[in-house]
C-alpha cells in the first residue's frame, strides 16, 4: 500500500485527474471493480483499501501506542494514572502487533 500514489502531487488538473483514477482504481472511497488487496493465509480478498476502512479513532490509537512505544504518555503522570480504558488499548495494539510480528517472522 503505497499511499502517495493515491493523492495529487501538484495543482495541475492532470495530476488531479490521475490521483483520482488511482483511488478508484485501489478502491479508496468505494468498492474498486476488482480484487486490490488479498490475504495470502485466508484467500480473502477484498474490494477497498484496508487503509480507508480504519476510523478516526482508530489512527489516534495508532499514533498514541506509537508515542507509548517511544517513552511519551498522552497525559502527565505515570502509567498508573492513565485512563485504564487507554491502557487497555494500549495493550490490544500490542498484543496484534507481537502476533503479526511473530506471523511474519515465521512466513
Amino acid at each position: 500500500m503505497n499511499c502517495k500514489n493515491c493523492y495529487p502531487r501538484s495543482t495541475a488538473e492532470s495530476e488531479i485527474e490521475r490521483a483520482k483514477k488511482e483511488r478508484e482504481r485501489r478502491g479508496c472511497e468505494k468498492p474498486a471493480k476488482s480484487p486490490q488487496y488479498g490475504d495470502d493465509e485466508t484467500g480473502e480478498v477484498f474490494y477497498r483499501c484496508p487503509l480507508s476502512q480504519v476510523k478516526e479513532w482508530g489512527w489516534f490509537i495508532i499514533k498514541v501506542f506509537n508515542h507509548y512505544e517511544s517513552g511519551h504518555l498522552p497525559f502527565s503522570g505515570s502509567v498508573l494514572e492513565q485512563s485504564a480504558k487507554l491502557m487497555n488499548m494500549i495493550s490490544l495494539v500490542r498484543k496484534y502487533k507481537m502476533e503479526y510480528q511473530e506471523k511474519k517472522n515465521k512466513g
